[in-house]
């Protein structure tokens, strides 16, 4: 039996980095065999990098994933935007407005024809646009309306309550 109850560990993939650094303690290892180094030729170990060790304490995390957390700690404090922040979803790559619409009438040429057929999708595409804004913002007007007539139905209900208890508090505060 093993010497500890607990079942092997998968071998876990290394990472360049951690594989380099076994090369190399592999290598001194075996010269250090060899007698051509020292114990104080290898003076510094080879992890000694500070920033991950402040970054990851316990040393279960390669480089890439400390690096990964210190970028995710400083996103921490950074919001974005207000919660109830809506953005539009239509982003024109031209000016909104069509100043000079074309009519299709004969004789205006096929080359002219794809420039109309833009214009005409443009222009509807900024129509609809348009439209969708305005139903949006009754539909907002209505939801403000809705919730803001609950929110006085409510108060009202807790008005109403508020005073039944104190009668009945002061009813029972005569009787004593």
């Amino acid at each position: 039996m093993s010497e500890s109850s607990q079942p092997p560990r998968k071998k876990q993939a290394l990472s360049p980095r951690s594989q380099h650094r076994q090369t190399i303690e592999a290598l001194t290892a075996q010269a250090q065999g060899k007698g051509l180094l020292t114990a104080t030729d290898t003076a510094a170990p080879l992890d000694d990098d500070e920033e991950a060790q402040r970054l990851n304490p316990g040393g279960y995390l390669d480089p890439e994933q400390a690096a990964e957390r210190a970028r995710l700690d400083a996103l921490e404090g950074v919001e974005y935007g207000q919660a109830g922040e809506r953005k539009s979803k239509y982003i024109p790559t031209t000016s909104a407005s069509v100043t000079a619409t074309q009519g299709s009438i004969a004789g205006a040429g096929s080359g002219e024809f794809h420039v109309y057929k833009n214009s005409r999708r443009r222009e509807a595409s900024r129509l609809a646009e348009m439209e969708e804004a305005h139903e949006e913002a009754v539909l907002d007007a209505a939801f403000e309306a809705k919730r803001r007539k609950i929110k006085e139905d409510e108060e009202r209900k807790l008005e109403k309550n508020r005073k039944k208890r104190e009668k009945k508090k002061r009813a029972g505060k005569a009787m004593s």
